[in-house]
C-alpha cells in the first residue's frame, strides 16, 4: 500500500522488518516478502535516478514535471469523482493505476528520446534483478546455486541455512554442503560492476 502511495522508504524499512521476522519464523510469506523488499529498494533507487536525470539535464526535468503534473491533476480528479460518488473506490484505484501506468510510459519514452538526442549521456541506470541477492537485497559479488536451483550470494545464504537449515525457497531441508559455485551469474556480476561503477551504491 506505501509502494502505491508512493513512499518507497517506508514501505521498504515495513517489508524489511517483516522480511527478516518471516526468515526467523520460516514463514512460507518469505519468498513474497522478498519481492515486495526488491520493488521498494527499486523505487528508493528509481526517486535517486530521477534526480540526477533531472539535475543533468532542464529541458528533462521540465517535460518530467508536466508529466507529473498531468498526473496529478487526473488523480485529483479521480478522488472528486469518488468522493462525488461518480466512481466506487475499486474503479477509482484502478483508474488511478492506469493513470500511473501511463505517466510512467510517457517518462520511459521522454527519457529514451533524451538519451538518443544526448548521444547516450542522459540515460537511466537500472540493475537488473537476477543480479540482485534474494537475502540481502545487494548486487552479489559470490553467487552458489541452492538444490532449488536459485542463487544467492555466498555469505547471506549460509548465516541462513547455518539457522534455518532449510532452503529459503522450497523450506526443504538443506545444508551448507549443499550449495554450488554459479561461475556464470558470478562473472556476470563482475561485468556488470565493471562497467557501472555507481551500481556499488545501489
Amino acid at each position: 500500500a506505501l509502494l502505491g502511495r508512493q513512499h518507497p522508504h517506508e514501505a521498504y524499512d515495513v517489508a524489511i522488518d517483516a522480511y527478516r521476522a518471516s526468515l526467523a519464523t520460516k514463514s512460507p510469506q518469505t519468498e513474497n516478502l522478498s519481492r515486495l523488499v526488491l520493488r521498494a529498494k527499486q523505487a528508493i533507487w528509481a526517486g535517486k535516478e530521477t534526480g540526477r536525470l533531472r539535475a543533468m539535464n532542464e529541458s528533462l526535468a521540465a517535460v518530467e514535471g508536466l508529466i507529473e503534473a498531468e498526473l496529478e491533476r487526473g488523480l485529483q480528479g479521480l478522488e472528486n469523482r469518488r468522493e462525488n460518488g461518480e466512481i466506487g473506490a475499486v474503479g477509482a484505484g484502478e483508474d488511478a493505476a492506469a493513470l500511473r501506468e501511463e505517466a510512467e510510459r510517457n517518462v520511459g519514452n521522454v527519457r529514451e528520446a533524451f538519451r538518443v538526442a544526448s548521444g547516450g549521456e542522459v540515460q537511466e541506470r537500472i540493475v537488473p534483478d537476477y543480479l540482485v541477492d534474494g537475502i540481502s537485497f545487494e548486487i552479489m559479488h559470490d553467487p552458489v546455486v541452492t538444490l532449488s536451483g536459485n542463487s544467492f550470494d555466498r555469505v547471506g545464504i549460509v548465516k541462513y541455512i547455518e539457522q534455518a537449515g532449510v532452503d529459503p525457497i522450497t523450506r526443504a531441508k538443506m545444508t551448507v554442503q549443499d550449495l554450488r559455485p554459479n561461475y556464470a551469474l558470478k562473472a556476470a556480476c563482475e561485468e556488470f560492476l565493471d562497467r557501472n561503477g555507481w551500481a556499488v551504491d545501489w
